[in-house]
């Protein structure tokens, strides 16, 4: 039976004994297929189909996978041999379109995002603290890549069926849309690797990894569909715009909203600069507190972005 999600991580010490990332690699086993996932664990997967020759048994699995889990508790794990072979053959995959809706998740105890492997600071990360964690990390799995049989009951309407992107950059379930005047680069910058940093996935155009040839408004719409938080830069320069893309994106955003049930926090707007009433925006956007925020990303607006996250992880 194919598997849905190949779990990666680092089984034995040097001293050939099994590690933590292995105890944490098989909580996320057991947890998953009991809630009827279909899981590819070495541990237990390779000793079931009885493969001797193991890269080919992980080969076939990756192949098979919509989602990879990586599992680590350090760097040098996540970067060992075996590991770094099945979490970035499989990023190779999505960027080759072999696995345009390829997913790639990071599993972590002790380590802070900063810390990962470059490749793996844009997934969407989970620091271990079961049970919370894990229902997290099951609910970002099926609420776009691999649709559970609740979710599919829910979902008959097609214009509810999630669009994944098809750039690793560019996967954000339950993650940030982070929208911005092209004068106000310098603050979207601030904002987006402060967010980075905190562990949150960010849309952001400029590292979304558009290429020639690639639909800007599809991207948006993909984007601005799976997205928990939507945060719009005002300023004086949106103010004196006569005509922006931006104001697709804020109306765009407008309309996301009427969708989501009363009560949904998912727009953040944020006010830079010595701007004090801002007049051209959405009525949308009147009716909700903004964040004022000068040079620095203040710490209590990355803990705000992160309640909206998990308040949207849990629902």
């Amino acid at each position: 039976m194919a598997n849905d999600i190949f779990i990666s991580f680092k089984n034995l010490d040097d001293q050939g004994r099994p590690t933590r990332d292995f105890e944490i690699a098989a909580e996320v086993h057991d947890y998953l297929t009991s809630k009827g996932l279909s899981v590819f664990f070495s541990a237990v997967s390779l000793e079931r189909l009885g493969q001797s020759a193991y890269k080919r048994a992980i080969d076939d699995a990756l192949d098979e996978a919509s989602v990879v889990v990586a599992v680590g508790t350090t760097k040098d794990h996540l970067e060992s041999k075996w590991v770094r072979y099945e979490w970035d053959g499989f990023f190779n995959d999505i960027l080759g379109d072999a696995k345009p809706e390829g997913r790639v998740f990071t599993y972590v105890e002790g380590l802070l995002p900063k810390q990962l492997p470059r490749s793996l600071r844009q997934t969407q990360t989970f620091l271990h603290s079961p049970p919370d964690s894990l229902q997290k990390l099951y609910n970002f799995i099926t609420a776009g890549a691999i649709p559970s049989a609740e979710n599919e009951a829910q979902n008959d309407d097609a214009t509810t069926t999630p669009i994944l992107l098809d750039k690793p950059s560019s996967l954000l379930v339950g993650g940030v849309f982070l929208s911005y005047d092209r004068a106000d680069v310098e603050v979207a910058e601030r904002i987006f690797e402060a967010l980075q940093n905190a562990g949150v996935s960010v849309w952001f155009d400029r590292r979304a990894g558009l290429i020639p040839g690639d639909s800007y408004d599809q991207q948006v719409r993909n984007a601005m569909n799976h997205a928990a938080c939507f945060i719009p830069i005002i300023s004086r320069n949106t103010e004196s715009r006569q005509e922006s893309w931006t104001f697709r994106e804020w109306d765009l955003a407008a309309q996301r909203m009427q969708r989501l049930s009363p009560g949904r926090c998912f727009i953040l707007p944020v006010v830079v600069g010595d701007l004090q009433r801002p007049q051209h925006i959405p009525e949308t956007f009147k009716r909700i507190a903004q964040i004022r925020m000068d040079q620095d990303v203040p710490e209590g607006f990355i803990v705000r972005v992160v309640q909206i996250l998990d308040q949207f992880a849990r629902d």
